[in-house]
């Protein structure tokens, strides 16, 4: 993950009210149990993870750009002299 900080590396945390659809609450609730975990603990690794994986689709979406911009020239000096219609035509 490089350099990004969890939120367990922040040590004591706040607390936060968030309004959620009880069947969303009954979800995480069966998921806590599962796992023998707090909700909290559900919800900061979901968060967590969302945040992650968000943070590395942004990273993948600079590089792409970067790739882009970075083409080398295929031989035409920068400049396309055809069209649609003259390659179709060969």
């Amino acid at each position: 993950m490089g350099s990004w900080n969890t939120l367990k590396d922040l040590g004591a945390g706040e607390n936060l009210t968030i309004h959620l659809p009880e069947q969303l609450i009954g979800r995480v609730r069966d998921r806590a149990a599962i796992r023998n975990q707090s909700m909290t603990t559900v919800v900061k690794e979901a968060i967590e993870r969302m945040l992650v994986e968000e943070s590395e689709r942004e990273a993948a979406a600079s590089r792409l750009i970067r790739r882009l911009q970075e083409v080398p020239d295929r031989g035409i000096g920068g400049e396309i002299t055809w069209n649609r219609d003259e390659i179709h035509d060969l």
